[in-house]
Formats: structure tokens, C-alpha cells, sequence
């Protein structure tokens, strides 16, 4: 192989681990010396390849300094990178929001790069905002408990910053959020009129710093509703409090809590997060009961796979993609305001009746 060819080759590489956001805009190269031997190449190849990006405006070389990807290289060349934080355990709905923020990160000409966090103090967060040009994260602890060098980071608008799933304006961050409001409402009216007084909703904790932190369906709206409209309800949402242990599946922890409770779950209807709708329906079976005849069973939340579920589950669903829809909806309003104090973007939620609602039976 030609030498010229080498040198091609190795701008190649260099330019692929711009392309995958290993390098992002306006960010140094390592000393070229330790990129030769990376690149399994001489230090004179690996020069001449960086001349040629150089060229072409892709790097620029800053003397006494170092070699650095130029901040304004267009997107045509160089998409840009779009951090996205998730919680380190195994919702299946966290993988589904990869999937969904993927394709829109295509659509948009941006490319995702994503790392896994059970804390804030996670490095690999203030690192992976570092290196992106826009950053999304869900809520993986309390924003509290945010460490002060990371909330001023997010403050400072340096870059776009957005919360994904909660509204987090009230600790000074973008955010994006469904809104359950009216749908929620007409939910309740319609569980009201089927005559179901006995509700039963799952919420799911973990255990953290001598507390519980809630993890599900607190902010669905569906239990405020009925407190505030319906006095005559019972809307109980303690009875089937769970805790998923680490590396857990809900849908097992659910199941075992029904099985366990027996006649004690008495209700006519239960409302809880989709992807326990297997174990809480395969628990009401267990113990003869018929769903929806005998218990109606209400889920909250979007799955890629939900429309397949048989009997398909009433679904209160703030969709996925258009969360992932709005996240970038929510950086391209910052880049153009990046002034403007935090806003919480909301997205609406529907409601699909599904096959597991019905009347209640006589309590």
C-alpha cells in the first residue's frame, strides 16, 4: 500500500472519531505523537492526515497550543452531538426512549451518544456534557440532589440542557413533560360513570439515603382528580406500594405483591405503570379472577411493543416519539433564546380504551 494511500486511511480514522463524537466541536486532539500510535501509524503520516483536515476545515491547529475541532464546522460536514443521560436500571421504557430519540436525532441531523448513571456524581455525566453540543437527561435522582458544580453547568446555558419527562423549571432547567390533565380528567370521569368506587393504583420505590423515592405514577394526575372531584372514591395508592430490588423486574415484584395480598386486593379497578401490566394481570388471574369482568385494569405509559398485548390494556400513553420530538423542539427554542429564563415544554398524552376496562361489578 501506497504511502499516500496511509495517509488517506488515517485521515479517514481521524475524521470517523470526529463523525462519532469521540471529538466534538471546538474540543482539543490528543498530542499527535499519541494519536500516531493509536492509529498504528508514523508520526509524519499521522501529520500529513491532519493537514488534510486542516484543509478542509475540519481542524485547525492553534501554535503552542494544540490541534482542535473547529466550532464552526458546519453541520453538512459534522453532525452535531446530542448527550443523552439514562437511568442505569432496567425499565424497558428507558430503552424504548432510545429508541425513539435515536430516530429523531436522525431526522434532525444529530448524532446520539448516550451513557448509563445511577447518580448524579456519575462522572461519565459532566464528561458526556463536555464533549456534546446539547444535552437531555431524565431525572435518574432527585434534582436536589444535584452536585452544585453540574446545576451551575445546566444553568449557565452554555449549551442546551433539557429534563426529560418532569418539569424541572422550578430548579431553573428546561424541560419536557406530558400533560395528563384533561385526559387524565376524562379517564376519571369514565371510571366514575362504569361505577367504580374501589381503586387501587401501583407506585414503585427505591430505597435511598434512609428514604423512599417514588419512581412510577405520582404525577399522572389520576389520583388528584378523583380526590378533587369524586369524594365518594376510594383511590388507594399505598395498598400496592412495591419495591423493585436492583437488577429486578416489575412486573415479578408486582405479581408476588398481588399473590401475596390475595382477597386484600379488593377493588374494582387497578391503575398502574405499562410495564407491569403483565404482572398485574397474570396475578388477577392467578387468583381467579377475570379481567375486565372482575377487575378493570388502567395502564400509564407508552411501550414500542403495546399495541401487540393481548387483551390490549387501557392505556393513558404520553407517546414516546413525541417526547423525543420535543426534546429537540426544546434545543432549538434555547439556541435561538439562549436568554430566556427555563421553560417547560408539555407534549399532550391520549387515552386508549383498550379491552380491559369495563363496568364494576357489585361490590
Amino acid at each position: 500500500m501506497g504511502y499516500g494511500n496511509k495517509v488517506t486511511e488515517t485521515r479517514e480514522y481521524i475524521h470517523e472519531e470526529i463523525v462519532l463524537g469521540n471529538y466534538s466541536r471546538g474540543t482539543a486532539l490528543p498530542p499527535e505523537r499519541e494519536m500516531a500510535e493509536r492509529a498504528g501509524v508514523s508520526y509524519m503520516t499521522l501529520r500529513k492526515a491532519v493537514d488534510l483536515l486542516v484543509a478542509e476545515g475540519c481542524l485547525e491547529r492553534v501554535a503552542g497550543v494544540g490541534t482542535f475541532v473547529c466550532s464552526t464546522i458546519s453541520e453538512n460536514k459534522l453532525p452535531r452531538q446530542l448527550g443523552a443521560v439514562i437511568p442505569a436500571w432496567g425499565a424497558p421504557e428507558n430503552m424504548d426512549f432510545i429508541m425513539h430519540l435515536s430516530a429523531a436525532a436522525r431526522q434532525e441531523n444529530w448524532i446520539p451518544k448516550f451513557v448509563f448513571a445511577r447518580s448524579w456524581r456519575d462522572r461519565t455525566i459532566a464528561d458526556l456534557y463536555q464533549t456534546s453540543d446539547a444535552l437531555v437527561t431524565k431525572a435518574i435522582e432527585d434534582l436536589n440532589d444535584l452536585p452544585n458544580d453540574l446545576a451551575e453547568k445546566f444553568r449557565s446555558r452554555e449549551k442546551p440542557v433539557v429534563i426529560s419527562g418532569g418539569d424541572a423549571v422550578p430548579f431553573g432547567f428546561d424541560s419536557v413533560s406530558p400533560c395528563f390533565t384533561e385526559e387524565a380528567a376524562e379517564l376519571c370521569e369514565r371510571l366514575h360513570q362504569l361505577g367504580h368506587r374501589r381503586l387501587l393504583q401501583v407506585e414503585q420505590f427505591e430505597r435511598r439515603n434512609g428514604g423512599k423515592r417514588f419512581l412510577s405514577l405520582s404525577d399522572n394526575g389520576i389520583g388528584e382528580c378523583f380526590r378533587r372531584r369524586y369524594p365518594d372514591v376510594d383511590y388507594d395508592d399505598t395498598t400496592l406500594l412495591v419495591e423493585v430490588p436492583s437488577f429486578g423486574q416489575p412486573f415479578e415484584a408486582i405479581h408476588e405483591k398481588i399473590l401475596r395480598l390475595g382477597a386484600k386486593t379488593d377493588c374494582t379497578a387497578i391503575v398502574c405503570p405499562l410495564p407491569f401490566y403483565w404482572g398485574v394481570y397474570s396475578a388477577l388471574t392467578d387468583l381467579g379472577l377475570r379481567v375486565p369482568e372482575d377487575v378493570s385494569v388502567v395502564c400509564v405509559g407508552d411501550r414500542l411493543e403495546a399495541n401487540y398485548y393481548r387483551p390490549r390494556p387501557a392505556t393513558l400513553t404520553p407517546p414516546l416519539h413525541d417526547l423525543a420530538r420535543n426534546v429537540f423542539e426544546q434545543i432549538r427554542w434555547r439556541q435561538k433564546n439562549p436568554r430566556q429564563p427555563a421553560r417547560n415544554l408539555l407534549f399532550n398524552s391520549c387515552f386508549q380504551p383498550g379491552q380491559t376496562l369495563a363496568a364494576a361489578r357489585n361490590q
